[in-house]
């Protein structure tokens, strides 16, 4: 779990206690309070392979694609999951479809609500984010704020 943990007072706390309500040892998972992009540097250190990862953090495309460089550890068969996935959050959207345009080696198993769950079918040698795709969700995270804030504009001169 990857998580500053400090949203709201006793945060940590209240996660220990639903991990218990739902008999999931506490033990059995890994706590890194940390942000996502020093997390991930911290993690490349001594990188491992992971079976299963879920994304539910900021819905800005460049935060997104950021997230999206954990998929290299992912083992093939393991499986990715992003959460508010769907047109009300369209840097989550486009940047997601963008990586699954750009990576074969990824397949949909199914969308349930605003989950979407991939399967990882096997491993390459590519990046599966480059620079290019950094600078392409830097774009678009900005185009969709413009978007956003010239809608806001025009509601307020009706």
């Amino acid at each position: 779990m990857i998580d500053p943990l400090n949203y709201f007072p006793k945060q940590y706390e209240k996660v220990l206690e639903n991990l218990s309500m739902h008999n999931l040892a506490s033990s059995s998972v890994e706590f890194m309070k940390l942000s996502s992009n020093d997390a991930f540097l911290a993690f490349s250190q001594t990188p491992r392979s992971l079976d299963f990862i879920l994304i539910d953090d900021n819905h800005k495309a460049n935060y997104v694609m950021k997230d999206l460089r954990w998929a290299k550890y992912i083992n093939a068969g393991g499986i990715l999951c992003l959460h508010d996935y769907g047109i009300l959050q369209k840097g989550v959207l486009l940047t997601t479809d963008r990586f699954l345009k750009k990576n074969s080696n990824y397949r949909i198993l199914k969308q349930v609500e605003q989950l979407l769950i991939i399967e990882k079918t096997r491993s390459t040698s590519q990046p599966e984010v480059n620079l290019v795709g950094i600078l392409y969700s830097k774009v678009l995270a900005l185009k969709i704020q413009f978007e956003k804030s010239l809608r806001k504009r025009i509601r307020s001169l009706l």
